[in-house]
């Protein structure tokens, strides 16, 4: 693998200080929007840190699938992470709750949410060693598939590949679904080889991963929203002069914000290409929309049932937003 090296000097470090240079990985190939903000957000943190800090990032899972590069931060060879919060669940269990399914009705109830939420978040991993550095995301995932999903027992006989999390597990066993949890990595294989069907995800990733080659149905569930989170592990704590680690922060606002609409802007024109190279597109039969969602409570009560207590407030927090929002 090709390894992309980010670093941008600023003028202004101090003659002689030796820079920090902190190793990031991800799965997000170059080119997807997810790699451009890793760019755009080590060059941000470079210019506050007037270049006491600079950002290496391994990206194209060079450096795993998401949960081994989490499993190298935890253990200090990789200084962060940037992919899907649920891939450090293991880490942080509070990151599981935003990817239960239909906790988000849509974007509006997200952006909501996560601005009322990320100082409590920041917090809740700060608890456990790690520094949530910013948050984009994913998107809204979906079913995509080879043969089309026409009746519920299409979907009860669909072998799809899902993200490799418990909460992810349980919603599609309750619902009948024989799902697989796997890293994105693995996927394309198991789809050449036919042993699988499809898989469940956002947009903006089937085409990053080229998930989309392998489908001719893609079916608008929208049954799980997917966040995007950058964080630092604690060995790249340690080594952060703690004089220079709040600078590391200062503008992952606007960074927050323009990767959101860049996603979405990339999102909305991908959606537009796929009948174009031969994929359908349609919306969810009512009885599919139904029976997923009829699991989708249980699976998020039961969530909260064994929830931390930070992850207890964290979801009465976004559940009473949600409920005033909706009136």
């Amino acid at each position: 693998m090709l390894l992309w090296i980010v670093a941008w000097l600023v003028p202004g470090a101090t003659a002689g200080d030796e820079p920090v240079t902190l190793r990031v990985g991800t799965i997000a190939p170059e080119g997807s929007p997810y790699y451009d903000a890793c760019v755009s957000g080590a060059r941000t943190i470079t210019k506050t840190t007037k270049g006491a800090v600079r950002i290496k990032v391994f990206p194209a899972a060079s450096m795993g699938d998401e949960a081994q590069i989490m499993a190298s931060v935890q253990a200090g060879r990789l200084d962060g992470f940037a992919g899907s919060a649920v891939a450090a669940f293991e880490q942080v269990p509070e990151l599981a709750l935003f990817e239960l399914p239909y906790l988000f009705s849509g974007s509006a109830e997200v952006d909501r949410s996560f601005s009322a939420v990320w100082p409590q978040l920041r917090k809740a991993m700060a608890a456990r060693g790690y520094e949530a550095l910013a948050y984009t995301e994913v998107g809204f995932r979906h079913l995509g598939t080879k043969k089309p999903i026409a009746t519920l027992d299409d979907l009860r006989k669909a072998r799809i590949r899902t993200m490799p999390a418990p909460a992810y597990a349980r919603f599609w066993k309750l619902a009948g679904v024989p799902a697989v949890g796997m890293g994105t990595p693995d996927v394309v294989g198991r789809l050449e080889q036919g042993e699988l069907d499809g898989f469940d995800s956002a947009i903006t990733m089937m085409f990053a991963a080229s998930l989309h080659l392998y489908i001719k149905h893609l079916t608008l569930t929208g049954h799980t929203f997917q966040p995007g989170i950058a964080l630092l592990g604690p060995e790249a704590r340690k080594r952060i002069p703690p004089s220079v680690l709040p600078h590391v922060f200062e503008g992952m606002a606007a960074e927050i914000k323009e990767s959101i609409r860049r996603v979405r802007e990339v999102e909305l024109g991908l959606l537009a290409s796929l009948p174009g190279v031969g994929v359908a597109v349609v919306p969810a039969l009512p009885a599919v929309l139904e029976h997923l969602r009829t699991h989708a409570v249980t699976v998020r009560a039961e969530w909260r049932k064994a929830a931390t207590p930070t992850g207890k407030r964290l979801f009465d927090t976004i559940a009473k937003l949600l409920a005033a929002s909706r009136g």
